[in-house]
C-alpha cells in the first residue's frame, strides 16, 4: 500500500481543475487528501458542490473574503447538471440524516427505559 504524502497529493491534484475530475481520475489519492484536510490548500481546483458544501454554501461565501467557485453554469442546463452530480450527496445526506435521528431516539428510549427503572424502584423503597 502507497503512502501519499502531501507533496504527492498536490502534484496530483496539479493534474487537475476540479475537485470532481480529481475524485473521479485519482479516488484513492482525493481521499487521502480529504482525509488530512488538505483539498482546502489546492486552491486551483474549482469546487462541486458535496453534501457539506450544499450546506455550508451560504455560511462559507458570507464568513470568508475569498468567494466560493463554483463549476456549473447559471443557466438552467448548468444547473441541472449540478444537482443530477449531486444526487448521490444528497442522498448521502438524508441518509445519515436519518440514522442520526435514529440513534437519538434509541438515546431517548434508553433515558426513559432508565427512569422508569428509577421509579420502579423508588417506588419499592418507598412501600
Amino acid at each position: 500500500m502507497a503512502k501519499w504524502s502531501k507533496i504527492s497529493c498536490t502534484r496530483e491534484a496539479k493534474r487537475f481543475s476540479t475537485e470532481w475530475e480529481f475524485a473521479q481520475a485519482s479516488p484513492t489519492i482525493y481521499s487521502v487528501a480529504l482525509k488530512h484536510g488538505w483539498l482546502k490548500d489546492f486552491t486551483w481546483l474549482t469546487k462541486t458542490i458535496s453534501k457539506s458544501d450544499y450546506r455550508d454554501s451560504i455560511w462559507e461565501s458570507s464568513s470568508t473574503d475569498k468567494p466560493v467557485k463554483w463549476d456549473y453554469g447559471t443557466n438552467e442546463s448548468g444547473i441541472i447538471e449540478m444537482a443530477m452530480q449531486n444526487t448521490d450527496a444528497i442522498v448521502e445526506t438524508y441518509d445519515e440524516t436519518i440514522q442520526n435521528l435514529q440513534l437519538q431516539i434509541k438515546k431517548k428510549d434508553e433515558q426513559i427505559k432508565l427512569l422508569q427503572e428509577m421509579v420502579s424502584a423508588s417506588q419499592l423503597i418507598d412501600d
